[in-house]
């Protein structure tokens, strides 16, 4: 694999942390993704200034946060801007946050494991393709209610094992 290839695998697999990071620090979702945007702009600007091995999530973190330094100065005329001490703050605990996202992800693959065959290829058809409700039941020969019905009691099921993964491991560390 080419060392372009591995940086753009890189960035694709950080861009939802960067997004829920992003929003974090902006407190507004109407403006998350121009950040966004222009951070990857940054990030692939400065691709030959990062040093594969090291740690690549903190590093466009560090981007990122510029990023939203940058866009603060410039809405400094909106009434709704937060005060560089409450970005700090809220940098740390987004960094918290996606840390946790992390062992959220590795724990809801770990229970997408466990559903059935059919019922992993209902959730993977509505969140992984995004497919309609309808879609799914001509598919199934279902209607779409009983899908949606079918697709709230799978999603609870997979939260109530994720919360029992996440108890065990802070119990055990």
């Amino acid at each position: 694999m080419r060392k372009d290839d591995e940086f753009v695998e890189l960035v694709a697999q950080h861009q939802s942390q960067l997004y829920f990071y992003i929003q974090a620090l902006l407190g507004d979702r109407g403006h998350v993704d121009d950040v966004l945007q222009e951070t990857n702009v940054q990030i692939w600007k400065k691709s030959s200034e990062y040093t594969p091995g090291t740690k690549f999530k903190a590093w466009v973190f560090r981007i990122a946060h510029f990023q939203v330094m940058y866009f603060r100065q410039k809405q400094l005329r909106d009434r709704l801007v937060f005060c560089s001490e409450t970005i700090e703050k809220l940098s740390g605990e987004a960094k918290e946050v996606s840390d946790r996202y992390d062992d959220l992800t590795v724990f809801l693959n770990e229970c997408l494991d466990h559903l059935s065959p059919h019922q992993r290829n209902v959730i993977m058809s509505r969140y992984g393709e995004e497919r309609s409700l309808s879609e799914i039941g001509k598919e199934i020969g279902k209607t779409a209610s009983a899908v949606g019905q079918l697709i709230f009691r799978i999603r609870k099921q997979l939260l109530n094992c994720v919360s029992q993964k996440e108890r065990r491991a802070l119990h055990a560390s």
